[in-house]
């Protein structure tokens, strides 16, 4: 009985060197992984910032666009309203040279 007996203690002491070994070796796995989780927990939070940046800066040329395309509508149209005066000036010369004109051929 007591060789049988060891021959048990023996294979229980070789599993659980087994099963010690499997357990060290998912633990180191274990951490290796909560380690890369870590890693790319970082690397995830820097990618946001950057679109967060990314973002912001992309509105901010989107604003500055609009607002310049504001100013040039408002230019255009200041350059419309001041081609439409000197129009009318110019016209009202040309009429009144016309009646200069008219008024120096009458006898």
């Amino acid at each position: 009985a007591t060789d049988g007996s060891a021959l048990k203690v023996a294979q229980l002491h070789s599993e659980l060197r087994t099963l010690g070994d499997a357990a060290e070796a998912q633990a180191k796995q274990l951490h290796l992984e909560r380690d890369t989780t870590k890693e790319l927990r970082c690397v995830l939070t820097l990618r946001e910032q950057q679109l967060g940046a990314i973002v912001a800066r992309l509105d901010a040329v989107e604003t500055e666009r609009l607002q310049r395309e504001a100013a040039e509508k408002g230019e255009l149209l200041e350059l419309r309203a001041s081609l439409c005066v000197r129009n009318e000036q110019l016209l009202g010369m040309i009429q009144e040279l016309f009646a200069l004109a008219s008024e120096e051929k009458a006898p």
